[in-house]
């Protein structure tokens, strides 16, 4: 079994970190990035074993289970065939956009690099479980649309925070490009009233931080 750590998502958020204390301060979180980049694999898991509640930090990436990376790189693709699918019938309906799995190095403003190497992220021991059927990303394609006047491709990062009782807050685009996208992505995402599992650090509910990654493609 792979012992090395999973992120609950890999943040993108590079311009809003600030060096303090072998670290680095957050100004959109207000949280502080622990460093590990340096540590070895056991320093890793001792400094996450004894954190009491979800930490950001970090990584290179051969530090980080690859499933679980590939797992927070899934994003929603949006396209116009999504705005034609809201006003069709039953009948007339065409496949919905998939989400979609991207290399690191593909998802465009998803991961950038901290210093060499780098990539940043939160951790937490259990993630919080979502409630009901489906992924987010499955659920975000029966709500979103493709603003008509959307003139440029680009991606929309939505953050929020699942709190100790599993209950959904604090939800607000961390990185947008557009405000057509970005009132779309907040809109759909406000719409879905999600509902989880607390993530658990070491044993007890810890509010925990998630951000999902929309990307718009004006065809």
């Amino acid at each position: 079994m792979d012992s090395r750590p999973s992120l609950s998502f890999v943040c993108p958020l590079k311009e809003a970190l600030s060096p303090r204390d072998g670290g680095f301060d957050c100004s959109v979180c207000e949280k502080h990035v622990v460093d590990f980049r340096a540590c070895s694999q056991e320093e890793i898991n001792q400094k996450l074993s004894q954190a009491t509640e979800s930490l950001c930090g970090a990584f290179r990436p051969s530090q980080l289970n690859p499933v679980g990376l590939r797992a927070a790189m899934v994003a929603l693709l949006v396209t116009a065939s999504a705005t034609y699918v809201q006003a069709q019938t039953e009948e007339r309906m065409p496949e919905l956009p998939e989400p979609i799995e991207l290399p690191v190095e593909e998802l465009e403003g998803c991961v950038e690099e901290v210093s060499d190497e780098g990539l940043f992220g939160a951790f937490v021991e259990q993630m919080p479980q979502l409630q009901g059927e489906g992924t987010i990303q499955e659920r975000l394609q029966g709500v979103i649309r493709m603003p008509r006047a959307l003139q440029t491709s680009g991606s929309v990062f939505v953050k929020f925070v699942v709190e100790k009782d599993g209950t959904v807050g604090g939800i607000e685009v961390a990185r947008g490009y557009d405000p057509l996208a970005n009132a779309e992505a907040l809109r759909a995402f406000q719409a879905l009233n999600l509902v989880f599992e607390p993530g658990l650090q070491r044993g007890r509910p810890v509010r925990s931080t998630l951000m999902v990654p929309i990307i718009f493609q004006v065809e």
